[in-house]
């Protein structure tokens, strides 16, 4: 009985190590235009970030995000390489130093005061879901405490493509998005709407389009990023009548 025991939990190790996945994951975040100053620990990222091992919400020992791209743009960044089950969401917070804070104001505070509005959960963390299969993502820009999304050049720019365009655009009930695949890399491409949910993905392919079916999405604003599997993006902007 024993034996068999030790065979079965091995089996369920082998399963769980079988369907997960490693993927780095880029979190960016910044302060500008939040009337915030930044705080001499710098801006941190923690949480829900991947295995139980990986969930650390303890604000000292943080990941510390470093500044990227122009220097006007004010964006931090990190990219912390995540294992993960296959399946699941990973939740964050970022900080603005060491400790918890009201999220109200100052330089050190946290994201407290994201509880409630549509790009997080119900107890405010941020939350993202990666697909299966992804080896590389870069998530959006937020401006701290809000919903708002940056877009910047110059951090982990998409060089793998050019000629990036939604036709038509605005669009009805169908449009796609178009590309010069210079290396013949797979992309996957992602549609985010105004307050940065992904509300449509489509798996990567080695092709130059992508056929984007309206279905159920409302009129407004959106954004189509395109990725390859280095972990590069590049962000357009498009609307549905």
């Amino acid at each position: 009985m024993k034996k068999l025991y030790i065979i079965a939990l091995a089996f369920a190790c082998f399963a769980t190590a079988a369907t997960a996945q490693t993927v780095n994951v880029t979190f960016r975040v910044t302060l500008k235009g939040t009337n915030r100053a930044l705080s001499a620990d710098g801006l941190r990222v923690t949480g829900m970030l991947g295995a139980a091992s990986q969930a650390d919400w303890t604000p000292g020992v943080a990941a510390k995000m470093t500044p990227v791209g122009a220097v006007s743009d004010s964006i931090y960044a990190i990219t912390l390489a995540l294992t993960r089950a296959a399946t699941g969401v990973i939740e964050y917070k970022f900080l603005n130093g060491n400790n918890w804070g009201d999220g109200a104001g100052g330089t050190t505070e946290d994201e407290r005061g994201l509880t409630g509005l549509a790009c997080a959960a119900a107890n405010g963390n941020r939350t993202y879901t990666i697909a299966a299969g992804a080896t590389a993502v870069t998530l959006p820009a937020y401006k701290f405490n809000t919903c708002t999304i940056v877009f910047q050049t110059g951090v982990n720019e998409l060089t793998s493509a050019k000629n990036i365009a939604v036709s038509p655009n605005p669009m009805t009930a169908k449009a796609v998005l178009s590309f010069d695949n210079l290396t013949n890399d797979a992309h996957s491409l992602e549609i985010l709407n105004l307050m940065g949910q992904v509300v449509r993905s489509y798996a990567a392919s080695s092709n130059n389009q992508f056929d984007i079916e309206r279905s159920t999405l409302a009129s407004g604003i959106y954004f189509a990023r395109l990725s390859n599997a280095k972990g590069e993006s590049h962000t357009v902007k498009f609307s549905m009548d």
